[in-house]
């Protein structure tokens, strides 16, 4: 029982974890297109 809820436990931080690395990054992209969005309304 205590190595099911173990197994359990893990697997829920596992989805937890790659679902965190996929916002960040998504957050990356978006602050990259932003950055340039600014940079090349700056410069026009």
């Amino acid at each position: 029982m205590l190595g099911a809820l173990a197994k359990e436990h893990h697997a829920k931080q596992v989805v937890r974890k790659e679902l965190q690395e996929k916002r960040k990054s998504e957050a990356l992209v978006a602050a990259n297109n932003f950055t340039q969005a600014i940079v090349g309304h700056l410069n026009t």
